[in-house]
């Protein structure tokens, strides 16, 4: 709880990776010294699950700590380890029951989505990192890119960080200069899930810049598909927008 106060109500990024990393170290070492004792005699916060919830939540704490300029602890090369192990989770069996598809998609599936996310932002960092090296930086965009679909793919359609997903996804194409054929795919789902999406998130605190973002979307697709349709672009041609990457 304070490192969720520090960070998200008082920008303390700094503070809230320790108190996350603390909770962190002590489930761990529950689970560690209470191994052999039940679930109703040790409590549920060190069964694995309430783990998972935890390190996803650490993992962000990383990243915003390295975005926030205020860090001396982690590298990106850090972050891209322990976001890339925790792509590895497996759905025990034993939680596919009478837990629900709820509690598995927040605990193991999601967790899975906004780690493959983290490694699409590493990649996007160390594309401006790669520069004046271009063919390296355009390397990294092309592996963002390919993060951010699959992060996009773990969640719903109506879920609004499959259309945000989706959104980083498209700029890192453009900024690699994929294909039209490529990118138009992109901006269909786009303009498909944002329509589902709204039902849920229409006014959610990230909807200003997702909106901000579709609409940018919505504009390119309309004039790129109006130049194909005159013939004076090619599925094949690399044409983009200058848009925002996170």
């Amino acid at each position: 709880m304070r490192g969720f106060v520090e960070g998200g109500m008082r920008g303390n990024h700094v503070s809230r990776e320790e108190f996350l990393h603390r909770a962190v170290d002590v489930v761990e070492w529950g689970r560690s010294v209470w191994k052999n004792v039940s679930r109703e005699d040790r409590g549920t916060i060190f069964e694995e699950s309430f783990l998972r919830g935890l390190r996803a939540m650490h993992l962000e704490a990383i990243r915003q700590l390295i975005a926030s300029n205020s860090n001396a602890k982690y590298t990106l090369d850090d972050l891209h380890q322990q976001a890339m192990e925790a792509t590895k989770a497996v759905v025990p069996i034993s939680v596919t029951g009478p837990v629900g598809p709820g509690f598995v998609s927040s605990f193991y599936l999601f967790p899975v989505g906004e780690a493959h996310a983290t490694i699409g932002w590493y990649h996007g960092q160390m594309a401006q990192k790669s520069l004046p090296d271009v063919e390296a930086s355009i390397g990294h965009r092309h592996s963002a890119a390919e993060s951010y679909l699959i992060a996009a793919d773990v969640f719903p359609e109506d879920d609004e960080r499959h259309v945000w997903f989706l959104g980083v996804a498209l700029d890192n194409m453009f900024q690699a200069g994929s294909r039209l054929r490529e990118t138009t795919e992109v901006m269909k789902r786009i303009r498909v899930a944002a329509l589902k999406m709204r039902k849920i998130w229409q006014n959610s605190s990230l909807s200003q810049a997702r909106d901000r973002k579709i609409v940018e979307v919505a504009e390119f697709e309309k004039e790129v598909l109006s130049q194909l349709g005159q013939g004076l672009l090619k599925l094949d041609d690399r044409v983009g927008p200058k848009m925002s990457s996170r």
